[in-house]
This record gives structure tokens, sequence and C-alpha cells, in this order.
């Protein structure tokens, strides 16, 4: 699974912005609750930067605890979970220190030396803990 940043347009409104950092990072499937939440125009710049190793079904109780269990059933309906954990596409060239909120820790991802695409088979980059 992937974390992104992004900006999100609380209810679209563009004078409301929230960033969502290295920081304070986005899962993949949890982009699709931000957009049903706030509209599917309101969340820009995503921008893949670590994969991590997550199962969907941990996930989805991971996004119950943060959005509820009605909210998470709209959008993947009864108890299933996310069936997208990751984008198409190679990630950018980026490290250094992120937070990790499976984890609940900084860590710090190390870009691969060659870009190659997903595919379900492909480990992830490289993390390596730490705590401040």
């Amino acid at each position: 699974m992937h974390f992104c940043t992004a900006r999100v347009l609380i209810a679209g409104d563009s004078g409301q912005v929230v960033m969502r950092d290295r920081y304070s990072p986005v899962s993949w499937p949890e982009l699709e609750i931000l957009k049903v939440l706030h509209g599917e125009d309101a969340v820009l710049d995503i921008q893949p930067f670590v994969k991590v190793p997550q199962p969907p079904k941990a996930e989805r109780d991971r996004l119950v605890l943060l959005y509820g269990e009605p909210v998470v059933q709209h959008i993947w309906g009864g108890n299933r979970p996310p069936t997208e954990m990751s984008p198409a596409g190679s990630l950018p060239d980026i490290d250094g220190p992120w937070f990790d909120p499976i984890m609940h820790e900084v860590r710090v991802v190390e870009t691969p030396e060659t870009s190659t695409p997903f595919d379900a088979d492909e480990k992830p980059a490289k993390v390596a803990g730490g705590r401040r």
C-alpha cells in the first residue's frame, strides 16, 4: 500500500485547504474516502511517496477507526476491504523522514536506485524505523 501527500479542499472550498504532507500522509485507499467526503475534485496534487506492507483488511480496520464504519461501508460495501492499495507507476525520487500512521513513528524512506513499475510481487521501498 502507498502513502501519499495531497491537498484537500474542505467541502470543495478552495479557501479551506488542508495539506496532507509527509508528516500527515494519507493512504491510497483513504483518498477514496476524502473524495467522497469533500468532492471528487477536492483532492489535489496527489503524490505517492512510500510503499509499506499493509493488508487490505488491516487498512479497512484503520480507516474505520478514523472515519467510522458507516463511511467505510458506504465506499466499499459491507465488510469488504479496499480493492486498490497502490497507484500504477513509479515512486518519485524522494527520500527522507516521514510519519508512519500505522506504526505511529517517524521513519525514513530511501528510494531504490532504479525506478520500476509497481506490481503485486514488488517489495516495498526500504523503510528504516526510528523514533523522535
